[in-house]
């Protein structure tokens, strides 16, 4: 990679850095086996890729294609979240040649040691200490490699998919640990940004969701991006501010691509904050800005193309694998079958079509056409077929209102379910404890975290209603519209509309089993931390009392992680009662640092304190990843030397 490229992505060391921390930290977990049910269908997704088709025909992975997410069409059984699958095959490819030449267990045992390297070699230089941090981290290398090579044994893998897919979301990890640097040094210089990216790299979830893999991180990562480009749009000059308006608006494709509920979140965020923040959208503008979103839709519109045969459907429509029922995704009214009808009355719903086979033949017994449905093929039924229609024009945006008025009810039913069952929304945010429930993959066991209790330094934002008001008393509300065109401005009103969207669109679903860190809104995780880091209190914590900060860090983490072990051992503690008494203390964490946030926004503060409390709070969220992954999973590691 060129010197430019390699700015073009990390920006600078710092920015590579808090990557490779991010690759590193969530590769120590790296685990060699399926831990979510829902994996088996994305990853044989990609065994069937890997070998010319789409069509899952056998199960690779797993004893069975009855697998959560799996799905027939076109009387082929598919998988789901092919920007997932298709972004996996670089690194799958890359696997396979690396296997046949060399044992590929010992090569990924000397990558991670480069890995640990090029990490600490990377520290040094911006610390000033190259020279000593490349003796020591070639020391650190040698004696991992060394370790490693003596106790290596042979993967038991049947294909090679599996560690593809984990690659891919460690990269997206470490990405995502980039673009948050870079977005917050945008706004608050370098140090605020590290502090940040580190964070998010080695104190949050993304340690633990890197290697499982989900899609919650690359949806993280693609938001991110968009943040980031949106505001640099705001900040550039002419054309490249052009430029960066319109890659803001590539990873909305690409998140539809992965799941389309989350891609039009973004798309509706997106949507909001631009018209409501853009000094001026010329006509040059706007064509570059659509047409990168049209681009960035082709992989989406191919992919529903070859695997549905229409390219407004996407796979979560289909009907499951296991049963002829209709997919995950149901409309009022029935979803049509061959001939993609969708009949609104008199033709009953279902994943027929509605009323006959020959819903898009023209005949009289098609989609509904005898109730006065607006179905796929009733357009022509009741003239035998003559005459121009235009159903074939009309159509096609029908359908995609129908999708829109989906997605709006996906929002209603949230807002319906905060008003009426708040205890979702407390369970979801403040403290979980079980999720009773017979879904297949429960555990029985209480496993799940809350929001606050995954990540408590996101009890800080406890002051933002308190600077919101003083601001807005002494706010001369006359330049709003300008204020409203800064860079700061865009990426606040970006965050809070799209962490808004996401959690109403979750919130009626959650809280779930299996769901461990609440996965379905992991993309609130980088965001809290963006949001911590525009908190003034939280920016002098990190340039007054950095030192102090890591240093209470580090010992939390190495303290509180032998203890835990200590007590577990003497104890006998399971891993349920281990997180629930993590959970415990990381919501009294936030607690605490609610109220020194509260107090420090009127006014009374003290920064060593601050720094205390930060400190912990980071150190308790990574002992809690490491709960999960050493006792609640600890088992098959990637490397050999983990376990000891």
């Amino acid at each position: 990679m060129t010197r430019a490229r390699w700015r073009l992505v990390f920006g600078d060391r710092r920015g590579l850095f808090v990557c490779l921390l991010a690759a590193l930290a969530a590769t120590v977990g790296w685990r060699t086996v399926v831990t979510i049910t829902d994996n088996y269908t994305v990853v044989n997704g990609l065994v069937a890729l890997s070998e010319g088709h789409v069509a899952v025909t056998k199960a690779t992975f797993g004893s069975s294609l009855e697998t959560p997410g799996m799905v027939r069409a076109q009387g082929i059984t598919v998988a789901r979240n092919y920007a997932h699958i298709v972004l996996s095959l670089p690194a799958l490819w890359l696997l396979q040649a690396i296997d046949a030449v060399a044992d590929l267990s010992v090569a990924l045992v000397g990558g991670w040691s480069l890995l640990l390297l090029a990490t600490v070699a990377t520290a040094g230089d911006i610390l000033n200490r190259g020279r000593a941090a490349r003796l020591f981290g070639s020391l650190l290398a040698l004696v991992a490699f060394a370790a490693g090579v003596v106790l290596v044994t042979p993967l038991d893998q049947p294909h090679l998919s599996l560690l593809a897919m984990q690659a891919t979301t460690v990269a997206a990890a470490g990405l995502s640990a980039t673009l948050l640097y870079r977005l917050v040094t945008l706004l608050h210089g370098q140090r605020i940004g590290l502090a940040a990216g580190v964070a998010l790299a080695v104190a949050s979830p993304a340690v633990l969701w890197a290697t499982i893999p989900k899609r919650h991180v690359l949806t993280a990562a693609f938001a991110l991006a968009t943040c980031y480009w949106l505001a640099r749009s705001r900040t550039a000059r002419e054309p490249s501010a052009r430029r960066f308006h319109a890659l803001a608006y590539v990873p909305v494709g690409l998140a539809a691509w992965l799941n389309a509920a989350e891609g039009l979140i973004l798309l509706a965020a997106l949507l909001v904050v631009d018209i409501a923040t853009t000094p001026r959208l010329g006509r040059r503008r706007l064509a570059l800005v659509a047409g990168a979103f049209a681009c960035s839709l082709l992989p989406l519109l191919v992919t529903n193309l070859i695997v549905s045969g229409d390219p407004l459907v996407v796979p979560r429509m289909l009907p499951p694998y296991e049963s002829s029922g209709g997919g995950d995704i149901q409309f009022t009214g029935g979803d049509g079958g061959a001939g993609g009808g969708t009949g609104t009355g008199g033709g009953g719903s279902g994943a027929g079509g509605g009323g006959g086979a020959g819903g898009d033949s023209g005949g009289s017994a098609g989609g509904g056409s005898s109730g006065g449905g607006a179905g796929g093929g009733g357009s022509g039924g009741s003239n035998g077929g003559s005459g121009f229609s235009l159903a074939p024009f009309v159509e096609p945006f029908a359908t995609a209102i129908a999708r829109l008025g989906v997605f709006v009810g996906f929002l209603t039913d949230g807002v319906r379910a905060a008003v009426t069952t708040p205890t979702r929304v407390y369970h979801t945010i403040f403290r979980s404890g079980y999720v009773a429930t017979e879904a297949r993959g429960a555990t029985g066991l209480a496993i799940n975290l809350s929001f606050l209790e995954s990540l408590p330094i996101a009890g800080m934002l406890a002051a933002l209603p308190v600077l919101a008001v003083r601001r807005a008393r002494s706010r001369d509300w006359s330049g709003l519209r300008t204020s409203l065109a800064t860079p700061t401005r865009t990426a606040d009103a970006f965050v809070l509309v799209y962490a808004f969207l996401l959690t109403l669109t979750y919130i009626s679903r959650l809280p779930l089993h299996a769901t461990l860190t609440v996965r379905y809104v992991y993309p609130l995780f980088p965001l809290a931390l963006y949001a911590v880091a525009r908190l003034p209190a939280a920016r002098a914590v990190v340039r007054d009392h950095g030192t102090l900060l890591a240093f209470v860090y580090t010992g939390g983490a190495a303290i509180g992680g032998q203890l835990t072990v200590l007590v577990v051992a003497l104890a006998g503690y399971t891993a349920s009662e281990t997180l629930q008494a993590y959970a415990l203390i990381g919501l009294a964490l936030a607690a605490v640092l609610a109220g020194w946030s509260v107090a420090a926004a009127l006014g009374r503060r003290s920064d060593r304190a601050g720094a205390v409390l930060f400190g912990l709070a980071g150190s308790c969220a990574t002992n809690v990843v490491g709960v999960f992954v050493f006792q609640f999973f600890g088992e098959s590691f990637l490397l050999p030397f983990v376990p000891l």
